[in-house]
């Protein structure tokens, strides 16, 4: 998430286009693959009458859902937090379907949140000759909870939390450490606070 705009009566938030036409354009193969799939599958099925392998329906199923999953639900969402209105304005673009909600700053809250993913690691050392050696195989790869510190806006009125950052590192979406987020949190509170 980034600062498009901060002047004294506009605030405007945005995650990257560019991140998320990636993610569309890495997952149109799988979608177009599972497609053809389905329908190698329903050819079969009405010309020779025979029930296709099971490896491949799943195969077909799982391209169609991963591909179908990034094409249409990555989004892009932009943060306008409006003082001349004492609102804050989200728009979420997906790619067909677009939604814009409006909350009053009166029902608005800021906070940090932190959360934990996992992810593994191997542990890996220098012996004598500064060569790496690996302690642990990829078997016996350690599982390593890592802290990421997410920007909640906390809706009173249907106790709702809306993520300005997630958990994830895809283009400039890249997690906050605690310092950068309670830092971005601030800024928000600070101009919704602000006369």
């Amino acid at each position: 998430m980034k600062i498009i705009e901060q002047t004294s009566t506009h605030l405007i938030l945005k995650n990257s286009v560019l991140g998320t036409w990636i993610t569309r354009l890495a997952c149109l193969p799988f979608f177009l693959l599972g497609c053809a799939g389905v329908f190698l599958i329903i050819s079969d099925l009405i010309n020779e009458k025979t029930f296709p392998p099971l490896m491949g329906i799943l195969f077909t199923l799982f391209c169609t859902f991963m591909g179908g999953f990034g094409l249409f639900w990555s989004d892009t969402r932009t943060f306008v937090f409006d003082k001349t209105k004492n609102q804050v304005s989200l728009k979420i673009n997906k790619l067909l379907k677009h939604t814009k909600r409006q909350y009053s700053f009166n029902e608005v809250g800021v906070k940090v949140k932190r959360t934990s993913r996992e992810r593994k690691v191997s542990s890996i050392r220098m012996d004598s000759n500064g060569i790496r050696v690996d302690l642990h195989s990829l078997i016996n790869q350690t599982n390593r909870k890592e802290t990421v510190f997410v920007v909640v806006l906390q809706i009173a009125s249907n106790s709702q939390e809306i993520y300005i950052s997630g958990n994830y590192a895809l283009g400039t979406n890249r997690n906050f450490n605690r310092n950068e987020a309670v830092e971005f949190a601030q800024v928000i509170r600070d101009f919704i606070n602000t006369p």
